[in-house]
């Protein structure tokens, strides 16, 4: 994958992040009945509320695993599905810090009714989603 278009991806993600966090700040309605509610919700730690008093600490944690992130993704630029999901957890992991310098706490939003699970956001879904084709490209690279 180009560097150039590494880029644009991480913003493309960052971008989606913010302008969701943005229409559905407070929202409060039932998307898809039994399934899918939008939820307004300050979450001023890190995955499922952990680290909820330090949102300092959580905020230095991000930074760091974005700079370690970044590094992985510029060796691994040349394994596209790597760098891809690198990308898709690099833009989720800043939507999320940006929040969190910027408002003080993150804006979770989407709730699944059909499962017991905390709410989450787009970032959030980015850096699984990430996480889940960085993976599937580990496991594809072939040794030499």
């Amino acid at each position: 994958m180009r560097k150039s278009r590494w880029f644009v991806l991480i913003a493309g993600v960052i971008a989606l992040d913010q302008v969701t966090k943005a229409f559905f700040f407070d929202a409060e309605c039932v998307l898809l009945p039994g399934a899918l509610h939008l939820r307004g919700v300050r979450n001023t730690g890190a995955a499922f509320s952990m680290l909820s008093a330090n949102p300092f600490l959580v905020a230095l944690l991000s930074f760091g695993v974005i700079v370690v992130l970044v590094i992985l993704s510029f060796q691994m630029m040349r394994e596209r599905v790597i760098a891809f999901g690198l990308a898709l957890m690099v833009g989720g992991a800043a939507g999320n810090l940006i929040d969190r310098l910027w408002r003080g706490y993150v804006v979770d939003f989407l709730e699944l009714t059909f499962v017991s699970f905390p709410v989450f956001n787009i970032a959030d879904a980015f850096i699984t989603a990430g996480a889940i084709l960085a993976a599937i490209g580990v496991l594809r690279i072939k040794e030499v």
